[in-house]
């Protein structure tokens, strides 16, 4: 996903407004994971969001989204954003971020999710076991959550 920062999305320093580039980031993962599910799906969960640098006015956003982990009922993605100088071409990381989707049938409830291909590299193979346990203490999150509701 590409985008030109224009004055909207700005504050009146000229600098990006974080709810604006994350917007951004949501829509990119939403599409990741519509393709990746082939069902519609939605964001359960924001994780993570990292500001390295500022963008501003006139730059150039670039979103990459792509997904790291799936779950039986839930994808984790991870969201990256480099900001480019529009005259120079020089670029920079900006953001990135973990957005966890849940895919959805046509009455809102979820759906199986395939798993991810094998991993290809030792890199990926380690990502995606780190990625398991983000998920497994979510999942322990969740639950106590739910316990303290019900007391």
């Amino acid at each position: 996903l590409v985008h030109v920062l224009l004055p909207d999305d700005c504050y009146s320093n000229e600098n990006a407004q974080g709810g604006t580039i994350l917007k951004l980031m949501d829509t990119a993962a939403g599409m990741m994971a519509i393709k990746y599910c082939k069902t519609g799906a939605v964001t359960a969960s924001i994780e993570a969001v990292d500001f390295l640098n500022t963008i501003t006015l006139g730059q150039i956003v670039h979103i990459r989204a792509r997904p790291v982990f799936t779950s039986s009922k839930s994808m984790e993605i991870e969201v990256t954003v480099r900001a480019e100088d529009a005259v120079s071409g020089i670029t920079f990381p900006a953001l990135s971020a973990t957005f966890v989707f849940v895919s959805l049938d046509e009455n809102d409830r979820p759906l199986e999710i395939k798993p991810l291909d094998p991993p290809a590299t030792a890199a990926e193979k380690r990502e995606r076991e780190e990625a398991k346990v983000r998920y497994e203490k979510r999942q322990q999150a969740r639950r106590k959550k739910l316990e303290a509701k019900l007391i």
